[in-house]
């Protein structure tokens, strides 16, 4: 006989860690595994909201648009963060400027 502890599980997210599971994304493109993986942690953690760096350097217009379509229809909140301003504002996009001194432009 051995004595055994354990902390009590505080989230999902680490009982999932521990077992390692695993979810197969199916999407071909970034923009539908991007959307895949925000709905499941959305459905399976009940995460609110999501903050996503850099995410323009990686799609072209046409697949943000995909994406936003997707996000507003499966009502997911996403804050993207991006280090410079630097393609054309598409009509889903709110956009606020921060500057290095952390005022708002």
């Amino acid at each position: 006989n051995y004595p055994v502890f354990f902390d009590p599980l505080d989230s999902w997210s680490n009982l999932l860690k521990a077992l390692n599971v695993r979810v197969e994304m199916d999407g071909d493109s970034l923009a539908e595994r991007v959307i895949e993986y925000l709905t499941i942690r959305r459905d399976l953690l009940s995460e609110k909201l999501f903050v996503i760096y850099g995410l323009h350097q990686f799609l072209s217009e046409n697949e943000l648009r995909q994406l936003y379509t997707e996000l507003i229809y499966k009502k997911i909140n996403v804050i993207l963060i991006e280090s410079a301003y630097t393609w054309n504002r598409l009509e889903s996009e709110e956009i606020t400027i921060i500057d290095k001194d952390m005022c708002f432009i």
